[in-house]
């Protein structure tokens, strides 16, 4: 085998060059293991090899300058000279190739691991703002949309964290852009009309305090808001409305009511006639021509308190009706004077009680109790008519009844025996079920 000594020198220079190829492909190749964080033990043997090929080329570099000069050669040097130059090749091929699967390696562990240029880039990317300082204000870390938003509100660069978040807090801001809520996390509008969010908070990173920052793009939910108000002032227009048209339907419904009654006596006038013309033909005793004029009495003074208008409530209403069919109404309990609704409800059915009363029970008397809960008011009627003689059959007055109550929330109980009683719950407050 030709020692190193004795190889031309086209050879050897060609070997030297090969082994300071090595030598800075190992300080490539231990700088980029350094960055991504390689184990000691990896670091430990780049770092050897580098070592070991600095000495050989130094000293195959002496060698050769000895030579050159006319020097006789250390021993050392002597042994290293004549060294097989094979064993020189062999170990720079071997190191070639470590250093080649170290760099191969180290690519593809870098692409499966996040570096800090990785983490900056993401954190430039996010729509939301993103900043890291120290409790003194220094940034550590602020990604673009921060910076954007910071010049935008202060018409500075995001210098200082602590200073930037004094101005966003007492809303010192620059000409366009505004402060909307001040809470521990304000809302700002910029000039554009867009809304962000900002919070700040401390946060421990490696046992030390951290300023974060975030800013939250709120615009489509300040939209919303927007909307939804609007909403609510239309629906609180439409309740408005809907209550005064419960008023007019209330005036109507008393109306009818009252229309009712007077085609109820319209009917008794005829009842009368027929009376008073079968008492005449027949010659009636004292006692019914005085009941014939009592009738006639009655009904005369219904007429002549129709000729007379007045404003009457409703109670006055139901207690004229009842007086005008000869029925005694008693009420116990106080009606709800706040709640038109139930009241409404309660004459409603007082009403339909009424002409049960004077139809099937022959009754001369029709009690209305009233008692009310937090949530409910509860009214029950009963004459002292006589009693139904089987299960009360609903007709076209009570079922309609049932289905306004039912509408309302509410619910019509009718009892048979052992006596004959109607019982209505209806709530204080619309859309509020009876249990």
């Amino acid at each position: 085998m030709i020692p190193f000594i004795s190889l031309s020198t086209y050879s050897r220079t060609a070997l030297l060059l090969m082994l300071l190829v090595l030598q800075i492909t190992a300080i490539a190749v231990f700088i980029n293991s350094w960055s991504i964080e390689r184990k000691k033990r990896s670091l430990l043997s780049i770092l050897l090899l580098a070592i070991i090929y600095l000495f050989i080329l130094i000293i195959l570099s002496t060698v050769l300058y000895e030579n050159n000069a006319g020097h006789a050669l250390h021993p050392a040097l002597m042994f290293f000279a004549n060294l097989p130059a094979v064993f020189y090749l062999i170990l720079s091929t071997l190191g070639a190739v470590i250093f080649t699967l170290m760099m191969i390696k180290d690519h593809r562990r870098r692409k499966g691991i996040i570096t800090r240029l990785a983490f900056k880039e993401a954190a430039d990317n996010l729509p939301t703002g993103l900043c890291f300082g120290t409790e003194s204000g220094i940034v550590i870390l602020v990604n673009r949309t921060m910076e954007r938003l910071c010049h935008t509100l202060t018409g500075h660069d995001l210098q200082d964290v602590s200073a930037f978040w004094e101005r966003v807090s007492s809303g010192e801001l620059c000409a366009g852009a505004k402060r909307l809520i001040n809470t521990e996390s304000p809302i700002l509008q910029l000039a554009d009309g867009a809304t962000w969010c900002f919070s700040h908070r401390l946060i421990e990173v490696e046992k030390k305090q951290v300023v974060q920052l975030i800013a939250t793009d709120t615009t489509d939910l300040d939209k919303l808001r927007h909307r939804l108000t609007q909403a609510n002032e239309e629906l609180d227009k439409m309740n408005a409305r809907l209550i005064h048209h419960g008023e007019n339907i209330a005036e109507v419904t008393a109306k009818e009511e009252r229309l009712a009654t007077k085609i109820r006596l319209h009917n008794e006038f005829g009842h009368i006639l027929l009376y008073t013309r079968r008492s005449l033909a027949n010659e009636a005793d004292e006692k019914e021509v005085r009941n014939i004029l009592g009738l006639w009495r009655r009904n005369v003074r219904v007429l002549r308190a129709e000729l007379e208008p007045k404003e009457i409530t409703m109670l006055e209403h139901l207690q004229e009706a009842a007086a005008d069919v000869g029925i005694t109404l008693k009420v116990d309990g106080t009606i709800p004077k706040d709640n038109k609704d139930s009241q409404l409800f309660i004459f409603t059915a007082g009403s339909e009680a009424l002409n049960n009363a004077v139809r099937h029970a022959e009754a001369t008397e029709l009690y209305i109790s009233i008692s009310e809960t937090e949530s409910h008011y509860t009214a029950a009627f009963l004459n002292n008519g006589k009693v139904p003689e089987s299960e009360i059959t609903e007709g076209g007055g009570l079922s309609s009844l049932r289905a306004k109550i039912k509408g309302q929330g509410g619910q019509l109980h009718i009892q048979s025996l052992p006596f004959y009683q109607m019982t209505i719950t209806l709530p204080k407050r619309k859309g509020v079920k009876d249990d």
